[in-house]
Parts: C-alpha cells; structure tokens; sequence
C-alpha cells in the first residue's frame, strides 16, 4: 500500500502529522479494500532503496485457502532470542526481501 497525493506525488513529510491518526488506524487496526477483505498490518520492509513499504495480509477464515496470521508468522521463524528490537525487525523484514538463487551449497 502506497498512500500519495492526489496529483500521485509523494506525500511530503509535513503532511504526515495532519495523517498520523490514518496511520495508526491502519497499523492497529488495518484496512477494508472490499466489503469482505479486512487487510491488516504484517510487518514492514527495512527496503534498501528506503521505500516506505508496510505489507498488509487478508486471512481467508472462511475457505481456509492462506495462512492465518499466527501460522504466517510461525512460517517466518523464531525470532524470540533476539532481543534487539531493531535487529528482530531486519529478521522478519529478511522474509520479504526478494532473491534469487545463484548457485547450490551441499550440506
């Protein structure tokens, strides 16, 4: 989710404090992008290219056809013995990066 201007232009940061109760209410409580898909806050993407990216989730409890919220992040790993907030956020954050294989190590 990219929240710009009406012109699409970014968003400068003085408007941020007029917004910040948007915010918040999406963190906390997450968002309706139809009637039936409440899309809540996962985590955030520590991007190399520092773009802001927040990554929202729909769990389908209905047809059970995507992970829950729990099961997503047991599926991510353990990260409870790391107790440096900042480096238990770049842990998870590691889980939406994109890679790509390059070469096979044996183990």
């Amino acid at each position: 989710m990219e929240i710009r201007e009406e012109t699409g232009e970014a968003l400068h940061a003085s408007h941020f404090g007029v917004l910040r109760w948007k915010f918040d209410e999406y963190l906390r409580i997450g968002f309706k992008l139809t009637n039936d898909r409440l899309y809540r806050h996962l985590h955030h993407s520590q991007s190399q290219l520092k773009e802001k990216q927040y990554w929202f989730y729909w769990h389908d409890e209905k047809n059970q056809t995507n992970l829950s919220f729990e099961q997503a992040y047991d599926w991510m790993g353990d990260f409870r013995n790391e107790r440096v907030v900042a480096k238990h956020s770049a842990r998870i954050a590691q889980c939406f990066t994109s890679s790509e294989a390059t070469i096979r190590v044996s183990y």
